[in-house]
C-alpha cells in the first residue's frame, strides 16, 4: 500500500519562518516529496537560497516543467505560474490568476488531489484572507489528510482561520511542531482511493492554461451580477464551494472575501476621483464669481458663488468617506502613498503587524521601499522617501506632507521590493532581539 508521499505547503504573508521551520524539522530520510507555494511578486529573488538554506538536509529545487517527482526532495513554486502535479512530474501552467496570484496556493491543493488523492498531506501557513480554504477542502474531499497552522501562532491569521471555517480540518499545530508530525504522517500509510470530483478536474485544467468560455464555466457555475476586478467580465458563482467562490469567462478565480476587498479599493477610488472633480469644479466656480464681479455683474457673480459654496459642501460631506481605507487598526493611511490594489493592502497590514512587534521589543519601526509608509518614530502612520542606506535599516525623510504632520525623520527597517511584505518580516526578525 502506499504511504503519503506528497505534501503540499501554501502560505502567503507571515508564512516564510513557519515554512523555514518546518523544512528544518524534516527528516532527512523523509519518505514524501514536498511542494511549496507562497504568493511572491512575479520579479521576487532569493526565496530559493532563503528556504534551502533552512531546509539543507533534503535537496532543494525551483519547479521547472515536466521535472520528475522523487521523495526526499522539496519543490518551489516558481513567479509567475501555477504549479501543477500530474503523472508523475511537475507541470507549470500559465492559467489565469486566483485570488489576484500566480502561483496561487489553490492549484497546487487541487492537482495533488487530483493527481495523489489520500497519498496528499496539505498544510495552510500564515496569510491573509483565504486563499488555500478552497484548496485544503479539495484535499479534503479526495481523501488526503489536512494541517492548519494554529492561527494563534501565525502572524497572519486570516488564511488558518478561513481553512477551519471551510472544512473539517484533521490536525491544527503551531508551526513548531508541524516538521515532525509531517515526518511521521508520511510513513502512514494512505487511505483508499475516492472519486475525484470532475468540478476540481476541472479547475486543475483551467490553471493549466485550458481554454476557458461560458459552456465551460457553465459546468460548475452560475453566472451573478458581479464584475470581475481584474477584466470587468462577469463572475460566475462556483456551485457548493467552499468557500465562497466566484469564477469569469477568462478564467480569473477569486473567494468572496478578495472581491469583497477588490471592490471596497474600487469604491475608494471612485470617492476620491469624485471628490477631486468636485473640488476643482467648485475652484473654477468660484473664478467665474471673481471675473463676474470685476466685470460688475453682481447677480451672474452670485450665482456662481452660490454654485461654489454648494459643491463645497458636496466635498465636505465627501471628505470624511475618503479620508481612509477600511483597516482593522483603526488608523489612517497618508492619502499620499494609501494602497490601491489588494496586493498594496496586504503589504501595508503585514507591515504594520510586523513593525508593531519590532517596536515593542526593539524601538525600530517597520516600513517598505522608496516611497516608505509605516509607522514612523512618532508612532504615527506617514509618509517619506528614503535618504540613507546602510546595511538592514535606513533613514527615511519625511515628504512634505508628513511634516505638516510634525512627522520626523526615522530608522526603519526596509527590504528590497514594496510588494514583498514576506521578505519584511524576515528582516524584522533579524533585527528584533
Amino acid at each position: 500500500m502506499d504511504n503519503r508521499d506528497i505534501i503540499v505547503i501554501g502560505g502567503s504573508s507571515g508564512a516564510t519562518a513557519p515554512l523555514k521551520a518546518i523544512l528544518s524539522a524534516l527528516s532527512q530520510d523523509l519518505p514524501a516529496a514536498v511542494f511549496v507555494v507562497l504568493h511572491i511578486p512575479a520579479r521576487s529573488l532569493g526565496l530559493l537560497a532563503t528556504v534551502a538554506s533552512a531546509a539543507a538536509r533534503l535537496p532543494v529545487h525551483a519547479a521547472a516543467d515536466g521535472m520528475p517527482i522523487s521523495p526526499g526532495n522539496i519543490y518551489l513554486g516558481v513567479p509567475d505560474h501555477h504549479l501543477i502535479l500530474a503523472d508523475g512530474q511537475i507541470r507549470l501552467g500559465r492559467g489565469p490568476r486566483e485570488n489576484m496570484a500566480r502561483p496561487s496556493i489553490d492549484p497546487l491543493f487541487r492537482s495533488a488531489a487530483v493527481s495523489y488523492g489520500p497519498r496528499v498531506i496539505g498544510v495552510v501557513l500564515s496569510g491573509l484572507l483565504n486563499d488555500g480554504a478552497s484548496g485544503l477542502e479539495a484535499i479534503k474531499r479526495c481523501g488526503g489528510l489536512t494541517l492548519v497552522q494554529d492561527p494563534a501562532d501565525a502572524i497572519a491569521d486570516e488564511m488558518p482561520r478561513s481553512a477551519l471555517q471551510a472544512l473539517e480540518v484533521d490536525l491544527t499545530l503551531p508551526a513548531a511542531r508541524i516538521g515532525d508530525i509531517l515526518s511521521e504522517l508520511a510513513s502512514d500509510p494512505a487511505g483508499p482511493a475516492l472519486p475525484v470530483p470532475p468540478e476540481i478536474r476541472l479547475e486543475v485544467d483551467i490553471a493549466a492554461g485550458a481554454r476557458v468560455d461560458s459552456d465551460v464555466l457553465r459546468r460548475i457555475a452560475d453566472p451573478a451580477a458581479v464584475t470581475c476586478p481584474q477584466c470587468g467580465g462577469v463572475l460566475s458563482m462556483v456551485r457548493e464551494a467552499k468557500p465562497l467562490r466566484f469564477r469569469c469567462q477568462v478564467g480569473h478565480a477569486y473567494t468572496a472575501d478578495v472581491v469583497a476587498k477588490e471592490q471596497e479599493n474600487a469604491v475608494d477610488e471612485a470617492l476620491r476621483v469624485a471628490l477631486r472633480i468636485i473640488e476643482e469644479r467648485a475652484e473654477l466656480v468660484r473664478r467665474m464669481a471673481a471675473d463676474g464681479r470685476n466685470a460688475g455683474r453682481r447677480a451672474l457673480a452670485e450665482m456662481y458663488e452660490e454654485r461654489a459654496a454648494e459643491y463645497s459642501d458636496y466635498a465636505e460631506t465627501m471628505r470624511p468617506n475618503t479620508a481612509t481605507m477600511p483597516r482593522r487598526s483603526g488608523r489612517p493611511f497618508c492619502s499620499r502613498c494609501r494602497p490601491r490594489s489588494l496586493r498594496g493592502m496586504r503589504a501595508h497590514r503585514t507591515i504594520e503587524a510586523c513593525a508593531g512587534l519590532l517596536l515593542s521589543r526593539a524601538g525600530r519601526v517597520g516600513a517598505h521601499s522608496a516611497h516608505v509608509s509605516g509607522i514612523l518614530g512618532s508612532g504615527i502612520l506617514g509618509c517619506g522617501v528614503v535618504s540613507e542606506i546602510e546595511r538592514n535599516a535606513v533613514m527615511v525623510k519625511p515628504s512634505e506632507h508628513a511634516v505638516s504632520q510634525g512627522e520626523k525623520p526615522a530608522v526603519v527597517a526596509i527590504c528590497g521590493s514594496a510588494a514583498s511584505p514576506r521578505a519584511l518580516l524576515d528582516l524584522l526578525r533579524q533585527l528584533a532581539p
